[in-house]
């Protein structure tokens, strides 16, 4: 645990747009870490940017904004059912026909052995926005830069990305993990099952996940979960990179 890059530095990116010279600062957050959040906040205050882009729903901050006195992660994942109401699947499919049951039954298999994959335990809430997020959005109001709100990783277009995606195979990922027995990924991925048995979820953000690891998960679910990469990372990038712009 104690070789890994600064967590500062490694969730913090710097940019500079080429045309027009304006800085972007791009945070990354597995909305985990208290101390993060404070650094996010802190950070903003500084910076007074023009507009700060938030991975969360004007919904949802018209509810995290009225928790005032809750100042750490640990304490903010006490609302999180209550604040994930803002991003549940809006089904058109009123009647709930075999569809929708099909649909629901391989959606929490999957995810189910994805869990099982990396040991993520039920304190993990990585897909819910976090008290990082909250901070960054009171930062914003106070130093008067405009929120823009992006939609949570849970927004109704991965929901609908997720609907109409066929092929989410629990016997692809069997036989893939056979494929890779004995190799680096599995030492890796042992690893990683003892540090996350070991550490809450901020002291493994703040210790262990620096780009290195972060780049390992992405590439493990690209090997064992292709699907789940493709919607989580490739098309979620590409809808925050557009909004960027």
């Amino acid at each position: 645990m104690g070789d890994r890059e600064n967590c500062f530095k490694t969730t913090l990116v710097h940019l500079t747009e080429r045309f027009t010279g304006k800085d972007v600062y791009l945070v990354g957050t597995m909305n985990s870490s208290t101390m993060l959040a404070q650094r996010t906040q802190k950070l903003i205050q500084e910076l007074k940017p023009d507009s700060v882009l938030v991975q969360a729903n004007p919904a949802w901050w018209a509810s995290a904004r009225t928790l005032q006195y809750v100042d750490s992660q640990e304490e903010f994942n006490k609302y999180g059912k209550d604040l994930a109401r803002y991003d549940t699947f809006k089904d058109i499919d009123y009647y709930k026909s075999n569809r929708h049951w099909i649909f629901l039954a391989r959606l929490y298999a999957y995810i189910g052995l994805f869990n099982y994959h990396f040991s993520f335990g039920s304190e993990f809430h990585f897909l819910r926005p976090g008290l990082e997020v909250k901070y960054a959005c009171e930062a914003a109001e106070q130093v008067g830069a405009k929120v823009q709100f992006l939609g949570s990783e849970m927004n109704q277009d991965t929901w609908k990305r997720i609907y109409h995606e066929t092929r989410f195979n629990c016997s692809q990922y069997m036989w893939r993990r056979m494929k890779w027995r004995d190799t680096c990924y599995e030492d890796e991925l042992y690893s990683n099952w003892h540090k996350m048995s070991t550490v809450s979820p901020s002291a493994f953000t703040e210790k262990c996940l620096d780009a290195n690891q972060m780049n390992w998960f992405i590439q493990a679910t690209d090997l064992f979960f292709p699907r789940l990469k493709e919607i989580f990372i490739d098309q979620r990038d590409d809808d925050l990179f557009k909004a960027i712009d």
